[in-house]
């Protein structure tokens, strides 16, 4: 068979192997959010994680992911509601034919409001597509062999979630390598936010490699050491959350 190539619109996407999945990330919209597609390595099966814009880079690495067949795409997963980590929800879908969404529920009010955020922020129209199903704190995520587990992470977003199994953890926005994402829009709150990732995510394995929304990958170990955010309690203490 000849060997396949990259898609020119998917040719700048990144990947990293596990031994029971493969993390495909494409940077996308003019806010550089990380879109991830997951790979089952025993079956192929992929899960879409924050389909945020540019649908059509999405479907070309998906498409050669696959080899075509979009039939192996199991669902979208958002990890919270803002625009950047949404927006090409609906037209992926409708590409791919009826696959679920996911996310937690309490960003559906999000989705729904994103309309001026995508046309200042992107530039334009935005569609809101309502998740087929919410996913709560300790529900399972499963595609082909391969299970991530739903955690809860508020501050970010009111209903953020992270996804974690294999070693990996995709952590949305709400934590970074050397950051943290914003607390300071719509029901965000600082103290949540870090409580999120001081009793949530940093208890996990130090090795766990850690997906996140913006910017590059980092682990539990580098970020419980030189991410300054999770450790400063005392200013939660003295201030009121904003």
């Amino acid at each position: 068979m000849p060997e396949r190539t990259i898609p020119a619109q998917a040719n700048d996407a990144a990947t990293w192997t596990h031994p029971a999945l493969t993390i495909t990330r494409l940077i996308v919209s003019p806010l550089h959010a990380n879109c991830y597609l997951l790979t089952c390595r025993a079956t192929g099966a992929v899960l879409v994680v924050d389909a945020g814009d540019e649908a059509a880079r999405i479907l070309a690495a998906i498409g050669w992911l696959t080899a075509g067949g979009a039939g192996r795409v199991a669902a979208i997963v958002n990890t919270h509601g803002h625009v950047d980590h949404t927006a090409a929800v609906g037209a992926v879908r409708a590409a791919l034919g009826s696959i679920p969404v996911l996310m937690g529920p309490l960003d559906v009010e999000l989705v729904l409001g994103n309309g001026p955020d995508a046309a200042r922020l992107l530039g334009r129209e935005y569609e809101p597509i309502l998740p087929d199903r919410t996913v709560d704190d300790g529900d399972e995520i499963r595609w082909g062999t391969c299970v991530l587990r739903v955690l809860a992470t508020p501050g970010h977003s009111p209903g953020g979630i992270c996804l974690y199994g294999h070693g990996v953890l995709l952590s949305g926005d709400t934590l970074f390598r050397c950051g943290v994402g914003s607390w300071r829009g719509f029901k965000g709150d600082r103290v949540a936010l870090r409580a999120s990732i001081r009793e949530r995510l940093l208890p996990l394995p130090p090795d766990t490699m850690v997906y996140p929304g913006h910017g590059e990958p980092t682990t539990l170990a580098a970020e419980a050491t030189g991410n300054r955010f999770p450790r400063r309690v005392d200013a939660d203490r003295a201030r009121p959350s904003e």
